[in-house]
């Protein structure tokens, strides 16, 4: 599986400018606001690229199912 890849964003609001996370886990896309200046963004962004790096946010490999050749021939059959 392949290791979701974290993005900053700029985002505008009526006063000040923001700064957002984007990134997909397990299927969901996170979008979420860090900071209000670039430096403490990064930062972040470093720290939450490490970790679903490592899998500590819960990301598993696709596991594969094993079946045995009389199952396989008999879902063959029927479809």
């Amino acid at each position: 599986m392949r290791v979701p890849v974290v993005k900053i964003v700029r985002v505008k609001r009526k006063n000040i400018t923001s700064y957002q996370l984007d990134y997909n886990l397990n299927g969901k896309r996170v979008r979420e606001i860090i900071a209000h200046n670039k430096r403490d963004a990064e930062i972040v962004r470093a720290q939450r690229q490490q970790e679903l790096t490592l899998g500590i946010h819960g990301i598993y490999p696709a596991q594969s199912k094993i079946i045995s050749l009389k199952e396989l021939i008999n879902q063959y059959l029927n479809l």
